[in-house]
C-alpha cells in the first residue's frame, strides 16, 4: 500500500476565525458552482490548504476559470468594504467608508479584474464613455487621484495594494505586497 504525503495543512483558519478543511470543500463531482462555493475554493487556495494544480485537476476547471473566481471573489469583497454610490443617488455610507461614485467604481472594477496589467487610458475612457463622448483626458487623474485617497492606497510604493502610474503607458493595480 502506497501512502501520499501531503506537505499542505489539513486544516486552515480563515481570516473571520472559521476553521476550514477539505472535508468542507466541495465534492470533486461538482457541478452546479454557486458563489458560495467559488468562494470557499478561493479561499482554500489561498489559505495553502490546496494549490492551484490541486484544485484544477480534482474538480477538473481550467486556470482562466479560477482566475475569474478571484477577481469576482476580490471585488466582492472590496463591495463589501467599500459601498458604491448608485446613478441616481447616494447608497448610505458607513462611517470612516468612502462612497465611490459611478465614475470611480467603473475604473476600479477595469483596474481589479485585470490585476498587475498596464491598462492604458484609451481602455478606461472606453469603459467610462462607450457611446464615444468626448471628455478632457485629465478627467482620468483625478479620477485615479480619488480613488487612492478614498481607498487608502499607497502611490507607487512596494507595500500594500496600489495604483501604479506607468508614465506614458497608464495605470496598473496591484492587489498585494510584491515579494522580493
Amino acid at each position: 500500500m502506497h501512502i501520499r504525503k501531503v506537505t499542505a495543512p489539513r486544516v486552515v483558519r480563515r481570516p473571520d476565525g472559521s476553521i476550514l478543511s477539505l472535508a468542507d470543500l466541495p465534492k470533486s463531482d461538482t457541478v452546479r458552482w454557486v458563489q458560495r462555493r467559488k468562494a470557499m475554493l478561493v479561499d482554500a487556495i489561498e489559505l495553502g490548504l490546496l494549490t492551484d494544480r490541486d484544485a484544477e485537476d480534482r474538480y477538473g476547471i481550467s486556470k482562466a476559470e479560477l482566475t475569474l473566481w478571484r477577481q469576482d471573489r476580490f471585488l466582492r469583497q472590496f463591495k463589501e468594504t467599500y459601498p458604491i454610490a448608485s446613478r441616481g443617488g447616494k447608497a448610505p455610507a458607513p462611517k470612516n467608508n468612502p462612497l465611490l461614485t459611478h465614475q470611480e467604481q467603473t475604473v476600479f472594477r477595469v483596474l481589479a479584474t485585470h490585476p498587475n496589467t498596464v491598462i492604458s487610458r484609451t481602455e478606461f475612457f472606453d469603459a467610462l464613455y462607450p457611446d464615444g463622448q468626448e471628455t478632457s483626458q485629465k478627467i482620468l487623474d483625478v479620477i485615479i487621484c480619488r480613488l487612492r485617497q478614498k481607498l487608502g492606497f499607497s502611490v507607487d510604493t512596494s507595500s500594500g495594494p496600489r495604483i501604479e502610474t506607468i508614465w506614458g503607458r497608464g495605470y496598473r493595480f496591484v492587489p498585494e505586497a510584491s515579494e522580493t
